[in-house]
């Protein structure tokens, strides 16, 4: 559907030329075409071009009608009165058209600008983060997990491993949590033969030796020749304080790096149940993700020195919304088990608002082209919030 593609970041490239005509209700006619169906559209090209005739009419009679003329005596030829009445009849002739015109016009813009409106109305998405024990938390994103891959198509499953944030936000692998990782995981498949060996050099994923041939896994195991056939698996933990973790389990697929399934949820970093409650909230001021997931043109990365905790909650809300597809490029880059560059041609900008140990962090989101000298979009908020319930007084009991 033709109104539902508008090119998000288009205006960056664009934003150099001098700014269009501005309808009544805010949109420039450059943008109206963006909101308009096939019909539509075909209807807006020939109210245009009728538009543009009678423009060009009314102008050729005015030009007409103002020429000031010398009588010619005894030519009989037109009089300058009949030549002026003349030029004022083509001139209201084209008026006419270009007001039949407009009536098409204002019609179709003002409806291109409510979809306007409506496509980029603020909305928000959120989700409770249950607060769960390491080992029940892993098993059931392991079981759930397992599914999403094996949904996908996905018959063999690789572990990548386990990697730590400390709250300074360093990252290091974990090897113990790997192994009860991969535990999980061959429980979860129950008889089924999905998860496979680790390479005795660990995983290292690399540019195929050609550009057509597959990527490597590592130095002795080839990755897939096409998407659907493996599935790449990792857990991401962030120590938020002594209280409290977040753990995110992750599932892409090993050709594409499409985000298959994602999971968190809140521990402590012994790996126990905590007394907190935890919450995610995405405000989007413009539906910028739900136009982005309508034009699959744009491959969203983050850039070097993205906030991890917060690029990994932005890749679990994105992902959890199922409208937007979210690419595991830049965190396998990031966690340093990847040497296959981003593919992104556009990227999030993230910066820090808020950064509570506990209570409520928040960062502000962008976006922008790859171009260089483009400008980043305004997007909207992104917030943790992760706090101690509040007791409630049993009621009294009735007599």
């Amino acid at each position: 559907m033709r109104y539902l593609l508008p090119l998000l970041l288009a205006g960056l490239a664009v934003a150099a030329k001098p700014p269009a005509p501005v309808t009544n209700q805010g949109i420039s006619d450059v943008e109206v075409t963006q909101y308009l169906k096939g019909g539509e559209f075909a209807e807006w090209s020939r109210a245009r071009q009728l538009y543009d005739a009678g423009k060009t009419r009314a102008a050729q009679g005015k030009g007409i009608s103002e020429i000031k003329r010398t009588p010619l005596i005894g030519s009989g030829g037109e009089t300058p009165e009949q030549a002026r009445q003349r030029g004022l009849t083509i001139q209201r002739e084209g008026e006419e058209e270009m007001a039949r015109a407009n009536l098409t016009l204002n019609r179709l813009r003002a409806l291109a600008a409510a979809r306007h409106a409506d496509q980029t109305k603020a909305v928000s998405a959120g989700a409770d983060i249950l607060s769960q024990s390491w080992r029940e938390g892993i098993l059931l994103a392991a079981v759930r997990g397992v599914k999403a891959a094996r949904d996908a198509g996905a018959t063999q499953h690789h572990i990548l491993g386990v990697w730590s944030y400390d709250v300074a936000g360093q990252v290091s692998a974990n090897q113990e949590l790997v192994d009860e990782l991969r535990a999980a995981w061959k429980t979860a498949q129950a008889e089924r033969d999905y998860l496979q060996p680790a390479p005795p050099q660990g995983y290292a994923l690399a540019p195929g030796a050609e550009a057509a041939s597959p990527m490597k896994l590592a130095s002795e195991l080839n990755g897939p020749a096409a998407a659907g056939e493996q599935a790449l698996v990792w857990a991401e933990v962030f120590i938020l304080s002594e209280e409290a973790a977040i753990v995110l389990v992750r599932v892409a697929d090993a050709h594409s790096f499409k985000l298959l399934f994602s999971e968190v949820f809140l521990t402590s970093p012994k790996g126990e149940k905590v007394n907190l409650t935890a919450s995610l909230n995405l405000r989007d001021d413009r539906s910028f993700l739900p136009r982005l997931g309508a034009n699959a043109s744009w491959r969203l990365g983050y850039p070097t020195g993205s906030p991890p905790l917060a690029a990994a909650l932005l890749r679990h809300v994105c992902h959890r919304l199922g409208q937007v597809d979210v690419w595991a490029d830049d965190t396998l880059l990031a966690l340093g088990i990847s040497q296959i560059p981003s593919r992104a041609n556009a990227q999030w900008s993230i910066k820090p608002v808020m950064t509570a140990p506990l209570g409520e962090r928040a960062w502000d989101l962008a976006s922008m082209p790859t171009t260089e000298g483009a400008k980043a979009i305004p997007v909207g908020r992104l917030t943790l919030r992760v706090v101690t319930p509040v007791a409630t007084a049993p009621k009294p009991a009735g007599r």
